[in-house]
């Protein structure tokens, strides 16, 4: 959208490509939005079912990099600062990418749930795991499982192990989010 309107931008990412946690995550996930919410400016969902696999949205992310051709502007960086240069309207941000400042007008952060994932400290013997590590319900075949949190991973992970025929036992401090 900023190249249609020739405004100058830069794609950073850690990994260097496009996607995200998508192309690392366990592939039997079912996202947990609608289908027809996950679609992005200028393509159409891959997919007619009601919702989409991670599979299949790593497919529609590969389409949309190549569509607008964006894997030549994707830089592999870490943003590790974002602070305010100067103040009132023609003010912008620094950022810091691998130590060095870059001046922004605008910055767009969309770090997902991956990218700081957090691990408690569980004074305990019971193995845990992040959701990110989560590998399906056949890697913990003989084990039972506590599902901790309240946000989109829980339901999907929750969604599944109840398709495996599993018994499902979510905590949440505050409710979970469907």
């Amino acid at each position: 959208c900023l190249a249609a309107r020739g405004v100058p931008f830069r794609i950073v990412d850690r990994s260097g490509r496009a996607g995200g946690a998508y192309p690392v995550m366990y592939r039997g996930i079912t996202l947990a939005s609608p289908t027809s919410m996950t679609p992005l400016p200028g393509l159409p969902p891959l997919t007619k079912n009601l919702y989409t696999t991670v599979p299949e949205y790593c497919e529609y992310l590969a389409r949309y990099v190549e569509r607008h051709d964006l894997a030549r502007t994707i830089e592999r960086g870490e943003v590790t600062e974002i602070a305010r240069d100067g103040e009132g309207e023609g003010s912008g941000f620094r950022v810091v990418i691998d130590r060095a400042p870059a001046l922004a007008r605008a910055v767009v952060v969309a770090t997902g749930m991956w990218g700081s994932p957090v691990k408690p400290d569980l004074e305990t013997e019971i193995p845990s795991i992040h959701a990110g590590d989560w590998r399906g319900p056949s890697a913990h075949a003989d084990e039972r499982i506590v599902i901790v949190g309240g946000a989109t991973s829980v339901v999907e992970i929750a969604e599944e192990l109840a398709r495996a025929g599993r018994r499902v036992v979510v905590s949440a401090r505050s409710g979970v989010k469907t």
